[in-house]
């Protein structure tokens, strides 16, 4: 978490020892409280004490807010002006409010523009006041949505260019960025191939992207497979991009990685086991993974359900004579 969003009564878990603390005031500042289980409540036992600091508030994880911040509701563009849930004027100066694209807890996210810059902000009703937090390329083009108390935005900007005689056009990767709105703040990604802006999707705390094309070293925008990029807005963490087959692929993350399954291809840990075979389909619905074995020549690759009511392994054995042989038990 960040010092801004430290709050007295807050429980947190401590990322070092893997214990739950408490917030508490101390002085102009805060400090965490170790949690001592029931058994001890008779026994005297000194208990963890650590001041939170700007540096230190990162080694701690929300995990209980007795008091969250609300999320404010009804505020949109009415007419070209920037308005309240009753229709009431919000003051804005010399920023232009052009979109509204959702809010987070204190929050509510726009697009806004104020002389050259243009790009997301947030404007915190409690305080009346707006903050720019992430400028856009000049002509992007953006498509947005709201999950989870947060907000995704994705951008693109792709410029063509003609051939000295005028016969061909080269399409040339100006931007491609995912940026993620939350109470943690603005996180921004980018992304290595040209993306379908209005074709982003997300499952828990996973944004999915699905990329089309290659980029030389040029920029220029070449044919190539899809790929999928998929960021872990809870981690910070960006996997990708893994090359896509089959269709509809189903995304899950479990404590055996990441998983990505199709009706072609199951992949795991952002494609450090990657198989393609139509057997794949027969894994579908499956969303944790229990295990993974290499041994004998054989590659298995154990799923289940979450109620643990279907186990199933996919197969991967090689031999000489037949290549590559899938198969599910």
């Amino acid at each position: 978490m960040y010092m801004n969003k430290v709050r007295a009564g807050q429980i947190v878990l401590n990322k070092v020892d893997g214990k739950m603390y408490t917030i508490n005031r101390k002085g102009e500042g805060f400090e965490a409280v170790e949690q001592l289980p029931k058994s001890t409540e008779e026994l005297v036992v000194t208990q963890n004490r650590v001041e939170i600091t700007e540096k230190n508030a990162i080694a701690f994880r929300m995990i209980e807010d007795p008091n969250p911040k609300d999320v404010p509701e009804g505020y949109k563009l009415s007419d070209g002006e920037f308005v309240t849930s009753t229709g009431e004027k919000v003051e804005t100066g010399e920023i232009k409010v052009e979109d509204v694209l959702g809010a987070i807890p204190g929050a509510v996210v726009l697009i806004t523009s104020k002389g050259s810059s243009r790009g997301v902000s947030l404007y915190y009703p409690e305080k009346d006041s707006f903050r720019f937090m992430h400028s856009f390329p000049e002509g992007v083009s953006y498509a947005s949505f709201d999950f989870e108390g947060k907000v995704v935005v994705a951008t693109s900007l792709i410029e063509i260019e003609k051939t000295e005689d005028d016969e061909e056009e080269k399409k040339i990767l100006k931007d491609s960025t995912v940026v993620v709105v939350s109470e943690k703040g603005v996180r921004s990604y980018s992304i290595d191939y040209p993306m379908e802006i209005n074709n982003i999707g997300a499952v828990d705390d996973l944004v999915v992207i699905t990329t089309i094309g290659d980029v030389d070293e040029d920029d220029v925008i070449t044919e190539g497979p899809r790929r999928m990029v998929i960021i872990d807005t809870e981690l910070d963490e960006q996997y990708g991009a893994i090359t896509l087959q089959g269709e509809n692929p189903e995304v899950s993350k479990s404590r055996g990685g990441l998983l990505v399954i199709t009706d072609k291809m199951v992949s795991v840990d952002a494609d450090r086991y990657y198989v393609v075979t139509d057997k794949a389909a027969e894994m579908r619905g499956l969303d944790k993974v229990i295990d993974i074995t290499i041994k004998d020549h054989a590659l298995r690759i154990t799923l289940a359900n979450a109620s643990l009511t279907e186990v199933k392994t996919l197969v991967k054995t090689r031999s000489e004579d037949k290549g590559a042989i899938y198969s599910v038990e």
